[in-house]
């Protein structure tokens, strides 16, 4: 059976799955998905139809070379057991459960990285028409403001050409009980004129005060919002950075590299300066895995990436390459002090003792390095240092080649 038309099947079983677990809006789990495809009958069907070995053989390396994938852009330490245990499973006696595994962590986390978006995207909607509503209501208030101070400053007007109408009076009449009279009635005009502005502003005050009130509490909510949206952007930074690291390393991963490497070429070629490669491998890392575990392993692999981190510059970048497999790039630097950086770590590791609980042991690594040639590609670079690296295997290993 064709390994490509399986993979097109396990596919639409799964996409239907999916559906019929949003349908019974039941949350997407990898327990969920699991539990469902592991009923499914057409999913079972597939595997019941494999008869030959072969065919088995093919899926297995079809899936192992997808986990591969998967582990340059998903940082999920579950990935790395899968892939071992699949390994392990020379005979495919569990490969139909590796698949549904390899699936239900895939589809939940990609369900998780749409929820952080979907979650982001809807309290950026919220603030900004929370924003724009708080914006009218502020706009509205000044207007209101803006209102009561024109029609005050009439008032005011009208006011003084009374007191100017009553010092001309005042300056003409002549009878003083007539001017008493004529002061007197001003006076009281004038008393109930300021009562009516005074009860005027007291209505507008208290109407601004609620308004006060209402813009207050809107502020409150936009600030819980904001609040809201800083985490959510932190949620956001932290799954961007867990998508261009390894989980194991934590070095930048092989999809980050490509994406580092391409910017590095394009910035060499605009400005005409260089950078280069250094292609490292682990020597002889099956034995340590075979004589003393995966877990002792895992924490040599953790361990010298700690090393090469230390020995970077701001500029420079670490990435996993795959496996045992670590690449190394130098910004603004040529063949000749790649190969100084080189020298120096590769001494700290000779003289490193990778301590473990009660197992002590030392590594040695080749390296092969190269300096960027702005008339190759990415893909040559690559390739390059990784011959050269392979060449300082064949030459002893625990060396250093240039190519």
């Amino acid at each position: 059976m064709n390994v490509k038309f399986i993979a097109n099947s396990i596919g639409e079983i799964v996409m239907e799955g999916l559906k019929n677990i949003r349908s019974k809006r039941v949350p997407l789990t990898a327990t969920t998905l699991a539990n469902y495809l592991k009923d499914d009958e057409d999913f079972n069907k597939i595997f019941s139809n494999i008869g030959d070995p072969q065919s088995m053989n093919e899926l297995r390396f079809f899936v192992l070379d997808k986990i591969l994938f998967f582990q340059s852009i998903i940082p999920n330490q579950e990935l790395n057991s899968l892939k071992s245990e699949i390994e392990k499973d020379e005979h495919n006696l569990n490969l139909k459960g590796h698949i549904i595994s390899l699936i239900s962590i895939i589809a939940e986390y990609l369900d998780k990285a749409i929820n952080i978006q979907s979650r982001l995207k809807n309290i950026i909607d919220e603030i900004v028409l929370r924003f724009d509503k708080t914006s009218s209501k502020l706009t509205n208030i000044l207007d209101e403001n803006s209102k009561v101070l024109k029609h005050d400053i009439e008032e005011d007007k009208l006011l003084i050409d009374q007191l100017g109408d009553v010092n001309s009076k005042v300056i003409n009449e002549s009878s003083l009980e007539k001017l008493k009279q004529v002061v007197l009635s001003k006076i009281d005009d004038l008393s109930k004129e300021i009562n009516k502005k005074i009860d005027n502003k007291t209505v507008v005050l208290d109407h601004l005060e609620k308004e006060k009130e209402v813009v207050n509490k809107e502020l409150t909510e936009y600030r819980t919002k904001e609040a809201e949206l800083e985490r959510l952007k932190k949620d956001v930074e932290r799954y961007k950075m867990e998508s261009v690291t390894d989980p194991l390393t934590s070095l930048f991963n092989r999809k980050f590299m490509a994406k580092k490497i391409m910017e590095e070429i394009e910035r060499c070629k605009r400005y005409g300066s260089t950078f280069s490669l250094i292609f490292l491998d682990i020597d002889d890392f099956k034995k340590i895995n075979d004589v003393y575990g995966h877990i002792i392993g895992d924490f040599v692999l953790k361990y010298l990436s700690d090393i090469i981190k230390s020995e970077l510059r701001k500029a420079d970048y670490a990435f996993r390459y795959g496996g045992e497999e670590m690449v190394i790039l130098l910004a603004e630097t040529g063949i000749e002090n790649a190969i100084k950086f080189s020298e120096r770590l590769l001494e700290t590791i000779r003289n490193t003792v990778f301590k473990y609980k009660s197992e002590s042991l030392k590594i040695t690594v080749s390296m092969g390095v190269s300096e960027f040639n702005p008339a190759e590609t990415m893909e040559n670079l690559i390739n390059r240092a990784d011959m050269a690296m392979l060449r300082a295997k064949r030459e002893g290993k625990n060396r250093i080649v240039s190519g």
